[in-house]
């Protein structure tokens, strides 16, 4: 099995949208049934279905025939996501269910330690909390594992990372763990300077509105900045991509 752990990004925040629109309801609807105004936990059976079967989590384990599972609910932050993490990874490998951790790092500024800090310290914590956020994680899967009674050596990882702060430091001390994201020949190191790029291309040389990152820019009037299911393939691809490099191994069924 392979475990995913993010904010909404992963969790696939936003795609029903596209069923939506698909199916002629207007924007209006869109707006009114999603984050902030509507929880996305209260959706509909099928179109929660739409959305499990384009995020990215689901195209990875699709790709590998394997089972997979997310933390519950839309949302999430660094810490919560070790703190998860750290509290149930002995019962993850009780019977070595898990087989990779995929961890989507996400906004520093959802971490509890930014609530107590002044502006003028911002850009000083980032950078700590970044490295404090990757460090944690490799403990977790690796040195906490290491003295079991079991003799598990541990859980492989890979970060995907939204901000540079968290890919800049896995760059440079994980390499073996961080996930470029690939597109058009192109190598991006996260997927707001990905965004960007895309951003700048659909404004300035005129790419079709269907080739746009964003929700809100595919769709006039959508109030939602999460990525449409292209962008969710790209993700999903990247991942994909660096699985096979690093060569990780899945458990197959006997013959």
């Amino acid at each position: 099995m392979i475990l995913f752990l993010g904010c909404s990004l992963t969790w696939g925040q936003g795609l029903q949208i596209e069923k939506w629109i698909s199916e002629g309801k207007d924007i209006e609807f869109c707006n009114k049934n999603s984050v902030p105004d509507y929880n996305a936990e209260y959706l509909s059976y099928e179109d929660d279905e739409y959305r499990k079967k384009h995020h990215f989590p689901n195209l990875v384990a699709k790709h590998f025939d394997k089972s997979y599972a997310t933390k519950w609910g839309n949302g999430g932050a660094n810490d919560a996501n070790l703190e998860f993490l750290e509290k149930y990874i002995h019962y993850l490998t009780n019977e070595k269910t898990v087989e990779l951790i995929v961890i989507q790092f996400t906004d520093l500024s959802r971490d509890r330690l930014f609530n107590y800090l002044y502006k003028k310290n911002l850009y000083d914590l980032a950078e700590f909390q970044a490295k404090q956020n990757i460090s944690v994680m490799d403990k977790i899967c690796n040195e906490e594992l290491s003295h079991r009674e079991d003799s598990i050596v541990g859980i492989p990882w890979i970060g995907i990372s939204w901000h540079k702060e968290h890919s800049s430091f896995m760059k440079e001390r994980y390499k073996k763990n961080f996930v470029p994201i690939f597109y058009k020949d192109k190598e991006f190191n996260d997927i707001s300077t990905l965004n960007q790029y895309v951003k700048d291309k659909v404004g300035i040389e005129n790419w079709p509105k269907e080739n746009a990152f964003e929700l809100c820019d595919k769709y006039d009037g959508v109030n939602d900045g999460h990525p449409t299911i292209e962008w969710h393939k790209v993700i999903a691809d990247s991942i994909i991509r660096k699985i096979k490099k690093e060569n990780i191994q899945f458990k197959r069924y006997n013959n």
